[in-house]
């Protein structure tokens, strides 16, 4: 059964060696990784990159970051990548590793997360909604990881699946 998924959305493309960091961050976090298949305390995860610009999914990935467009002046920058990670199940473990992959990331690369869906399904903690970088986006939270950070040790804490 798949689980929840988030991204780390990205102010620039990532290079070659960048992605071989991730490999290698990943190897370092993971129990044991498969190419984009990893697992962490025997649970899978898989990460997704940007495809090719010769692969049939590029179109549809280039308009799903052109959804981003409404809140670049808030970011103050262009969402040039956007990095997946998704959990392969649904345990409160899950939820947690998958929260600490999109932190890692979304520091590592000065990134934030786009947290799949709206926050107002999983609170009504106005004081946690009205954290100041917390967008919505085409029906989708995006924020920084300072408010992952307090989302992850609230009460209400899910990732979305």
């Amino acid at each position: 059964m798949a689980g929840p998924c988030a991204h780390v959305i990205l102010p620039a493309l990532l290079s070659a060696g960048e992605r071989e960091k991730i490999g290698a961050e990943i190897s370092r976090m993971a129990d044991r990784v498969e190419g984009n298949d990893f697992w962490i305390k025997r649970k899978p995860y898989l990460v997704g990159f940007a495809p090719d610009s010769q692969d049939e999914l590029y179109e549809i990935y280039r308009e799903e970051l052109a959804d981003y467009e409404t809140i670049e002046a808030r970011l103050g920058w262009r969402v040039a990548e956007s990095l997946s990670f998704c959990a392969m199940c649904n345990d409160d473990d899950d939820h947690a590793n998958l929260a600490m992959l999109c932190l890692h990331f979304a520091k590592l690369f000065d990134g934030m997360i786009a947290f799949g869906g709206s926050l107002d399904h999983y609170t009504r903690d106005r004081a946690l909604l009205g954290l100041p970088g917390v967008f919505l986006c085409e029906g989708q939270h995006v924020f920084g990881p300072a408010v992952l950070e307090a989302w992850t040790r609230h009460a209400d804490f899910r990732m979305v699946k």
